[in-house]
């Protein structure tokens, strides 16, 4: 098992990956209105969707895949267009997307900041998706623990990590920044006595929780 310390390692290794030959990639936050709508979220996965990553020997862009042009000319041809497609047109767009890919993945980073009803409709709209895929379809989700989040993904392969697993990595990061911040003397000049090191160093595991 591989866990990252950042959402870009995270996308740079699943885009290093041959079996994946496309990865969509959305961070879900509370604070930001786009970032918490469903189908913002939607529309942003499909965004990255139609247009496939360049040729690593030709290094030339593909075309925009074919499903998105025709959604896009269909809703320019209907006058009752609104501004955006729907949840549901969404979906059923993202359907189509993923067939155009042999091995895609898509990456949620903290769904547990969108609102219940919101990861709700979308994890179910997901699953739909997988199920009707006729390629292998991956999805990551990465969330604090939420039931209703859970409860959706039980039957499905997913991995834990408490913020106890994480206790070990996160003490020799702060022990090794703080010896080379106080040699860099860039910590109080580096003038630090032992004890205030060791006590630098105990407030900021403790008050780290697993982050």
């Amino acid at each position: 098992m591989r866990i990252f310390s950042s959402r870009s390692a995270t996308i740079e290794y699943l885009n290093g990956k041959i079996q994946f030959d496309k990865v969509a990639f959305f961070y879900c936050k509370r604070d930001e209105a786009d970032r918490r709508s469903r189908e913002k979220i939607l529309l942003s996965l499909i965004k990255q969707l139609a247009c496939p990553r360049k040729d690593p020997k030709t290094q030339s862009r593909a075309r925009i895949c074919t499903k998105a042009l025709e959604a896009y000319e269909q809703e320019q041809d209907d006058p009752s267009s609104r501004k955006q497609l729907s949840f549901d047109s969404s979906l059923k767009l993202l359907g189509c997307l993923v067939e155009c890919f042999t091995q895609p993945a898509v990456v949620f980073d903290a769904l547990d900041e969108c609102a219940e009803d919101v990861r709700g409709d979308l994890l179910q709209g997901l699953l739909s998706v997988i199920h009707k895929a006729k390629c292998p379809f991956k999805v990551f989700i990465a969330s604090r623990h939420n039931l209703d989040i859970e409860n959706q993904l039980r039957d499905l392969p997913h991995v834990c990590i408490e913020a106890r697993d994480n206790a070990q990595d996160i003490e020799n990061y702060v022990r090794q920044q703080l010896t080379l911040r106080v040699h860099n003397k860039k910590l109080l000049q580096g003038n630090i006595s032992q004890e205030l090191g060791n006590f630098i160093e105990d407030v900021i595991l403790r008050d780290a929780n697993g982050m």
